[in-house]
């Protein structure tokens, strides 16, 4: 069989840091693969190296140039955020088109649909997908399994996943990376049937009690209060005559389909969208639009979110985007505390980060990055605590660890919580309510 491109003791060296270490990997005209592991193992790093010229030693060869090669990743969507604001995006996998559109106002789902059909729209020889499923709702997550299965009978695919029920039947060969290292690969039955393989995925319980003082504040009855609230976009109404009251002691789930609303909403709570300042809305028991500034609403709102941790790209370390939570800043810009400063380290330590403590925050992997974001938002021990899509790019141990943490704030802590999800399966038991919107 021909090679499509083949790898010999590779090692890459990025930001000072050996990524991969003598990575053995051969793949030929035909096979499809997927490429599993723990968060920060290198699996971007790998697929990258395919065609970006990271500096490296050893051999390693690709058929395919750069123009005939798909790729769909998170980092595509920090590059697509840099670009002029208005973009033609695809209306579904289908690529049926709609009228230009503001990006900052699409939903996580939207601009991975936008991330897929701009890798499509290449015709690529091999399609590299890194966690392709993220951000998508439901109903289109089963359309792109569809598509994925249809693309398979003329085009390759690589597929980075951290959900083992996203390894489609077409997938015939299995890469397991660890530590940067190829841990285990060969056949799809016989590496998920491995036992070392499905312990290195087993989650460990951690101990996170005891980890929360409560102060019993002071709350009005209702926390989120708002009447007849519209939103538009031009001519695209995202709420109309919208009605919602979040109460003392409630913890929300917030469901429903891409470009429902549920990004739109959150940004009315933050005051990151302008039109919440023209409408009836009450923020812990204060009307918008009254004097507050943003940091007056955020002072006493965290939030986890895949926007917050596009804008710390940038060159600062995880204890610095950590410290930064106490100020509500997007990069550190005064001293923390000595009591800052070991709050914010107990934090890194409970979420298994010390080793990435002093790391710059923008050579992580995607999951890494999450985690850090969750540990920025909870060192100030908010009132309310947003979770938009928290689990996103987080492997399976780490997945479980951050569903008991939250399910823990929920029940232990002051903290009331509005949780955005796509999987129904992932919301905690502490949640006591539902918004389902269409």
């Amino acid at each position: 069989m021909k090679k499509v491109f083949d790898f010999n003791n590779v090692f890459v060296r990025l930001h000072g840091a050996e990524v991969l270490k003598s990575i053995n990997w051969i793949v030929t005209k035909g096979q499809n693969w997927v490429i599993l592991g723990l968060n920060g193992a290198g699996k971007s790093t790998l697929v990258k190296s395919i065609f970006e010229d990271f500096p490296y030693s050893g051999e390693k060869n690709c058929i395919y140039s750069s123009h005939e090669i798909g790729y769909v990743s998170f980092d595509i969507e920090k590059k697509i955020l840099t670009s002029p604001p208005f973009i033609d995006i695809a209306n579904n996998l289908q690529l049926r088109k709609r009228p230009l559109q503001d990006l900052s106002t699409l939903s996580t789902g939207q601009m991975r649909q936008l991330i897929i059909a701009r890798a499509l729209d290449k015709k690529p020889k091999l399609l590299i997908l890194d966690e392709p499923f993220d951000g998508l709702d439901e109903k289109s997550r089963v359309e792109f399994k569809k598509i994925i299965t249809d693309l398979m009978k003329g085009i390759q695919i690589l597929l980075i996943t951290h959900r083992f029920d996203e390894i489609l039947d077409g997938f015939s060969r299995i890469l397991v990376l660890h530590n940067g290292k190829v841990f285990a690969e060969g056949k799809r039955t016989e590496i998920l049937n491995n036992k070392k393989v499905r312990e290195l995925f087993e989650h460990e319980p951690v101990s996170l009690n005891n980890i929360f003082k409560k102060r019993k504040p002071i709350l009005p009855r209702n926390l989120i209060d708002m009447k007849n609230v519209t939103v538009c976009y031009g001519d695209k109404v995202i709420f109309k005559k919208f009605n919602w009251v979040m109460k003392r002691g409630e913890n929300w789930a917030i469901l429903g389909p891409n470009g429902a609303g549920k990004t739109s909403l959150l940004r009315l709570i933050t005051g990151d969208n302008l039109q919440a300042y023209s409408q009836n809305i009450k923020i812990f028991g204060r009307q918008k639009g009254t004097g507050e500034s943003v940091w007056d609403i955020k002072k006493n709102i965290a939030e986890v979110s895949g926007d917050i941790q596009i804008k710390f790209q940038k060159s600062i370390t995880v204890l610095e985007v950590v410290e930064s939570g106490f100020f509500d800043s997007i990069g550190l810009f005064r001293k923390a505390t000595s009591k800052q400063y070991k709050i914010a380290k107990n934090w890194i330590s409970r979420l298994g980060l010390n080793n990435l403590k002093d790391h710059k925050f923008a050579v992580l992997s995607q999951g890494q990055q999450r985690m850090v974001i969750i540990a920025r938002a909870m060192v100030k021990s908010p009132l309310l605590l947003i979770l938009d899509e928290p689990t996103t790019g987080l492997d399976m141990k780490n997945r479980k660890k951050i569903l008991e943490l939250i399910d823990l704030i929920g029940t232990d802590s002051d903290t009331q919580l509005i949780f955005v999800t796509h999987y129904k399966d992932e919301i905690p038991k502490s949640i006591t309510k539902a918004l389902d919107l269409y």
